[in-house]
Parts: C-alpha cells; structure tokens; sequence
C-alpha cells in the first residue's frame, strides 16, 4: 500500500556554531574635516558694510554674472579657502551691473573694473584693493596667495596627522605582516581580531626600549598610536611567538 504522506511538523533548525566564522569590520569613522570659509555676502547689487572675519584674512571678491574672468578667479580663492581654512575666508559680492548700489559704491569711485578684491588682513587692515586688467588674472591671484602664503608661515605649524594602518589577526596570523610607515609622522595602527582559533589574542612590540602588549578582544579594534623617530625595522607578534609582523620604518 502505498504510505499516506504525513504532514510534518516544523521544526526549528538548530543554530550550528560556525566555526572560524570572521567578526564583521566596523568602518572606522572618517576625522572631521574642516570646511572652506567661502559664503555670499550681499543681496545680488547691494552695498553693505564691508566687516572683515576676526582673525582671519578677509577677501571681498566683487563678481558678476557676465565677468568671465570672475568665473576664472572664483576656483583660485575658493582653493586657497580650502588649503587655509582656519586662515582664509571668502566673501563674496554680485555687482550684478553697474548701475547697481554696489558698483557705485565700491568699485565706480576708485575706477575699478571687474574681477575686484578687497583684502584684509588678520587684524582687519586692507592690505590689497585691486581689479584685474586684461591679460594679468595670474598676477592678480598671485598677489593674493602671496598674501595668504605670508601669513601662513608666521604661524606655527599643525602637528601632523595620525595616519592609520588597518591590520587583522586570524588563523593565519597578521595581514597584512608588514607594514611601511614615515619616520616622524603619527601612525595608527589598528589591530582587529577576527578569529577565535588564533594565538593572536594580543600583541606585542617593542618601542625605543618599551614593550608594548594589548590584548585584542574578538571583534574589537585595538588601537596603538606611535611615533617612530628613526628608520629601520620593528618586529611585533602574539605572546606566544608565533605569528608575526614587521614595522618597516623609512
């Protein structure tokens, strides 16, 4: 006789532990960076008050819609507001024409043409009011990144940046296992373990004379900043010894 088919119950299949299974990598958050200062200044013909940014340089860029050398200069200033952005700040101001209460306020007195800048320094002192003739555009962004560039160097030099070095432990060890850094500059290294079957469940490196051991919890970053001051190679690996790496210092 053939068999009834019986219905069959569900069942809840059992979770199976997944062995060597990789611990998911958060993206590391990006450090903030700090935007130009470039922002519009007037209502388009309007002649406010010209109000230097405390502190900084101060660029009144007089434009217009028309001026196709204005919209060669635009990029040159909105560049130097990026490279200094704790020092430059752009302002920017649409004549429109030359009838308009801008015009003949700031430009139509002192004979002035189109591209126009007006630059104070950091203590709000005009340190530059000039347009640019035919044929000297160049000239005229020189000036201003002369200008800026003076005043950058009167200022004390940022410290530089940490940069970062991503590096795993599994079954397999260290990956990568060897890493290139630049003397004198802060580097990051970011150890993450991914593996429970590994020896790798700390690292440890020595530093100018210092050990230097962390514990790498599963699926955790571990992070160690250091400063190499001079050039050569730093061996770093688990307690154990078994799996290692090396610090290529140039």
């Amino acid at each position: 006789k053939p068999v009834a088919d019986k219905p069959v119950a569900d069942k809840p299949v059992a979770d199976k532990p997944v062995a060597d299974k990789p611990v998911a990598d958060k993206p590391a958050p990006k450090p903030p960076t700090a935007k130009p200062d470039v922002a519009a200044y007037n209502k388009p013909g309007e002649a406010p008050d010209l109000v230097p940014v405390k502190g900084k340089i101060t660029i009144f860029d007089f434009w217009a819609t028309w001026c196709e050398p204005c919209k060669k200069l635009d990029p040159a200033l909105v560049e130097l507001a990026k490279k200094y952005p704790s020092l430059v700040a752009v302002r920017k101001l649409d004549v429109v024409d030359w009838d308009s209460k801008a015009a003949e306020r700031y430009l139509t007195p002192g004979g002035f043409d189109l591209p126009h800048l007006k630059i104070y320094d950091t203590s709000g002192k005009r340190v530059l009011e000039k347009s640019s003739a035919v044929g000297k555009l160049e000239e005229l962004i020189d000036q201003t990144k002369a200008l800026v560039e003076a005043e950058a160097k009167k200022r004390p030099a940022a410290a530089p940046k940490a940069t970062r070095v991503d590096i795993k432990a599994d079954a397999n060890g260290f990956a990568p296992s060897r890493i290139a850094v630049t003397r004198g500059t802060p580097v990051t290294l970011a150890f993450t373990r991914t593996s429970d079957k590994t020896c790798a469940t700390e690292v440890v490196l020595v530093v100018d004379g210092k050990r230097i051991e962390k514990p790498l919890p599963l699926g955790k970053r571990v992070e160690i900043t250091l400063t190499f001051a001079k050039s050569g190679s730093i061996p770093f690996a688990c307690a154990m010894d078994m799996h290692r790496g090396t610090i290529d210092v140039r």
